[in-house]
């Protein structure tokens, strides 16, 4: 039963992610060791939509970790186990509570003795800022005990990178890049070495914006039209060897459909003002909005059915749904 519950919600998330996203290009599907355990590491700038991207468009059906505090209603704990995610205990949360993530690296080793993918975001915490900040060194300590306790075990880190177009609007591009799988035993019990690799390959895999003149920078880039979803393209750019090409303005076709879709969705527009406003860390807006799509939106347009159906208007409701969840397509 929690395996059906998994699969159908990850279908269900993959095909809401397609209509959230204008594009979604994944990369490197080529790297991923087939039948082998996998520590999974990627930067973390998006909140929930990085977890979701990579557990719905890479192939892969990992298990996560995720903070601790999400667990502590019994409900919502539960529920979470059923989507396959592990509690990890921070410094925040309270001495008396870090002794919790030795069960959790436990279970974490034990997955990875059945040949399971654990996802890590080691960086921390999220940030819109277009780089990679300094990672941690938890998932080489998960790395180095399931080696230890299975020295035969072929583990393997595998870096992907996620780059977005904008991070906080809907219909935008983003980029999954899965870089090559970093053998763990290559490395004995060298926790600095094994980070320092695994910092490196995501460099190389995002958008890696130094800090240094990072805003300069990144007004250049978007001066300059450089698509921010393709690390490749703003490698170019700053090395000089790719020069953007000017862009082309919306239709009038598209400036319509941009207006009919927002006149038609205007309760969710009012709601997601609503929300926005609740929201202290900017970082989840994508988050809440995507939320919104994938549950209220469709709730939005059975109201709307039954409310027309009810007063005998039952076929200009249907109409009404159609038109405008083509227009969301069409406006992708």
């Amino acid at each position: 039963m929690k395996a059906m519950i998994y699969e159908l919600l990850r279908i269900w998330v993959k095909w809401n992610l397609l209509l959230y996203f204008s594009k979604i290009e994944v990369t490197g599907k080529e790297h991923i060791p087939r039948d082998s355990p996998l520590i999974i590491v990627s930067n973390h700038q998006n909140a929930l939509l990085d977890p979701l991207l990579i557990a719905t468009m890479t192939g892969l059906k990992p298990y996560f970790l995720a903070r601790a505090d999400l667990f502590k209603k019994r409900f919502i704990a539960k529920l979470l186990r059923t989507l396959q995610l592990i509690p990890v205990f921070r410094m925040r949360d309270g001495l008396s509570s870090i002794p919790g993530n030795q069960e959790s690296f436990s279970r974490c080793e034990r997955l990875l003795a059945e040949n399971e993918a654990i996802l890590i975001f080691p960086e921390g915490n999220h940030s819109l800022r277009r780089n990679v900040r300094p990672l941690s060194k938890g998932f080489t300590r998960i790395a180095f005990g399931a080696r230890e306790k299975n020295p035969s075990l072929p583990l393997a880190i595998l870096p992907i990178g996620i780059s977005y177009e904008t991070h906080q609007k809907a219909g935008t591009a983003v980029h999954i890049e899965i870089g090559t799988p970093i053998l763990v035993a290559s490395y004995a019990k060298d926790a600095k070495g094994l980070t320092a690799s695994a910092f490196q390959a995501l460099t190389e895999l995002t958008v890696h914006i130094p800090d240094t003149g990072y805003e300069e920078t990144l007004k250049n880039l978007i001066a300059n039209h450089i698509p921010l979803s393709s690390p490749k393209k703003v490698r170019g750019f700053l090395t000089g060897q790719y020069v953007s090409e000017p862009r082309k303005p919306a239709s009038i076709l598209r400036q319509i459909g941009r207006f009919l879709v927002s006149f038609l969705h205007w309760p969710l527009w009012l709601l997601w003002k609503v929300v926005r406003n609740q929201i202290q860390d900017p970082v989840f807006y994508g988050t809440f909005k995507f939320v919104i799509g994938m549950f209220i939106c469709p709730l939005y347009y059975l109201s709307i059915f039954l409310l027309s159906w009810f007063f005998g208007y039952g076929s200009y409701g249907l109409l009404f749904v159609l038109v405008a969840f083509i227009l969301i397509v069409y406006n992708r």
